[in-house]
C-alpha cells in the first residue's frame, strides 16, 4: 500500500523482544484506525476494509 506509515520505533524502551510486540501493535492500531475511517466514509469501499483486515491480520500473525 502507498499510504502505508514508516514509523521510527527506535525511541522505544524495553528489549529488543519489547520493541518488536510494541512495534506490531502500532501497526495494528494503524490498521484498526484506517477500517474505522474507511467504514465511516460517504461510500465505504468494501475491497479497502477487507484488504485493511488481511493487513492487520497479518502483523498479528507476524506477532505470534
Amino acid at each position: 500500500m502507498s499510504d502505508t506509515p514508516t514509523p521510527d520505533f527506535s525511541g522505544l524502551e524495553g528489549g529488543e523482544e519489547q520493541q518488536a510486540q510494541d512495534a506490531v501493535q502500532e501497526v495494528v492500531n494503524w490498521y484498526n484506525a484506517q477500517i474505522t475511517q474507511e467504514r465511516r466514509a460517504a461510500l465505504p469501499d468494501a475491497d479497502r476494509i477487507e484488504e485493511l483486515k488481511a493487513g492487520g491480520q497479518a502483523a498479528l500473525a507476524d506477532q505470534a
